[in-house]
């Protein structure tokens, strides 16, 4: 919703700067314009925020919360191919 009133002040302060300019330019910001760009970007804001939510929902709560898309990862990576293990500490052992 910031967004979309964000674009809304943009728009406006770009058509009022664009009249300034350009003198014989007609400009003029209609009320439908302003519903229109503000109902889009709220509809776009629903969208891809409802759409990974929902499919979060539909997994595991673990494999949702691991992965921000399970078909960007391939399975053959793992936690322990990823992270190397710690070497133990041994006193005799100088460490590396």
């Amino acid at each position: 919703m910031a967004g979309g009133l964000i674009g809304i002040a943009v728009g406006i302060g770009g058509a009022r700067l664009a009249a300034r300019l350009i003198r014989h330019l007609p400009v003029a910001t209609s009320w439908w314009g302003i519903g229109l760009a503000f109902g889009f970007s709220l509809a776009v804001g629903l969208f891809f925020g409802m759409w990974p939510a929902r499919r979060a929902a539909r997994m595991e709560p673990v494999a949702a919360l691991r992965y921000e898309s399970p078909g960007r990862v391939p399975a053959s990576l793992t936690v322990e191919t990823v992270v190397p293990p710690i070497p133990s500490y041994s006193p005799g052992r100088l460490m590396p």
